[in-house]
Formats: structure tokens, sequence, C-alpha cells
């Protein structure tokens, strides 16, 4: 059997560090036109994706976007395709505020915005473990399709896999729906050095704000 052509590694290694996490973000503002976008492929994925859980709502968080106008958290329902306002965080380092919800992970405080996927109380404690095994896939479906989106809008992305219920709810002000998985996105380092030194350089598909 032939060894693979040059390019099509090529293709294959840059398709691969295009769609991995973003181990850091870079703490520079996002476009609002990026974070537009952002926020319209988030409203307008699949409502199948939510087959499990019909439930399932969405909320987005703004930290640092550049030209931003005077808005809060906007909140929206799988497949409504429209941001409503939600929440207005107090405190002028909202960064700081989240990261602190997040458990203190630094990777929140250098994020330019999150979008965190909530359920109501009632779905979630269906059965024993019914309910939250069904948001629990929903979600991780909709946390792919945020992959790809932010992939094909250059933007790095990471999921966040610790955080308080209680405080980002807290914080949302919101009463009727638990949080269930939180995503951060940003402009990403594309250069970082491991523990033993070895130089890696992840790969971004396109530039950001196109």
């Amino acid at each position: 059997m032939s060894a693979p052509a040059k390019d099509a590694v090529a293709d294959v290694l840059g398709f691969l560090a295009a769609r991995r996490s973003a181990k850091e973000f870079a703490a520079l503002p996002l476009s609002l036109v990026a974070y537009r976008r952002l926020q319209r492929a988030a409203a307008e994925a699949p409502q199948s994706l939510g087959r499990g859980c019909p439930a399932l709502h969405l909320y987005s968080v703004p930290l640092l976007v550049d030209a931003a106008p005077d808005f809060g958290v906007e909140k929206t329902r799988l497949g409504a395709g429209e941001w409503s306002p939600c929440a207005r965080v107090e405190g002028a380092d909202q960064a700081e505020t989240w990261s602190r919800a997040c458990q203190g992970q630094a990777i929140v405080r250098r994020a330019s915005c999150l979008l965190i996927v909530g359920v109501s109380a009632p779905s979630l404690a269906e059965g024993p473990y019914d309910g939250f095994r069904r948001a629990a896939l929903s979600a991780g479906l909709l946390l792919g399709w945020l992959y790809r989106s932010a992939a094909r809008l250059g933007i790095g992305t990471t999921s966040i896999g610790g955080f308080s219920d209680d405080a980002v709810a807290r914080t949302l002000g919101e009463r009727e729906f638990l949080p269930v998985a939180a995503q951060a996105f940003g402009p990403p380092v594309t250069v970082t050095r491991k523990v033993d030194k070895a130089r890696v350089v992840f790969g971004v598909s396109r530039q950001l704000g196109e």
C-alpha cells in the first residue's frame, strides 16, 4: 500500500488543528460582527439536536466584544432563531465574575464570550436520571454543533467542564432553567509550549470577523 500523498496528509492535519479545542484565548476583543454571526449559528442549530430534551435554552454572555452596544446576557430557545434580553451582570470585571462561577478557570477570564446551555428544572428532574441523561446528550450534540460553527467562523472555542450550577444560574438571574453545559469562545493563542518545552502551533481556519 503506497503512502498517502503529502497534500492529503497536510489537509487532514489542518482539518484536525482547526477543529481542536483552544488551549488559551488571547484576551482580545471579538468583533461585533463575529459575535452576532456566532449567535446566529447557535440560534439556528437544528431543533433535532434537542429532540430528547425539548426545553433546551441558550444564553449568550458577551465578555470582550469590540464596539458592542450596551447589552447584557441574551437568551433564546433552540431553533427559535431570535435572541432576547435576559440579564445584566453587575460589576466592571464581568470576566472575573464568570471565571469564579466556573470554578476559577483562567481560560474563562480571557474568553470573549460564553454560550451556556440551560434546561428547565422540571424536565431535568424527570425519572431517577432520565431527565439529566437526555439533557446531557442533547447539550453534547449542541456543543458539537457550536464547535463546527466556530471553526467555520475562525473563532477559537473550548467546552467548560467545571462550573457551579448555582453560581451560573445566579449570575444569569435565571430561576426557571438550570445550566447543564458551557462553551467559551474568543481569538485563540495559536502558539503554546508544552511541559517538555516542545513548540506547538495550532491552526485557525479563517480570519476573525470576516
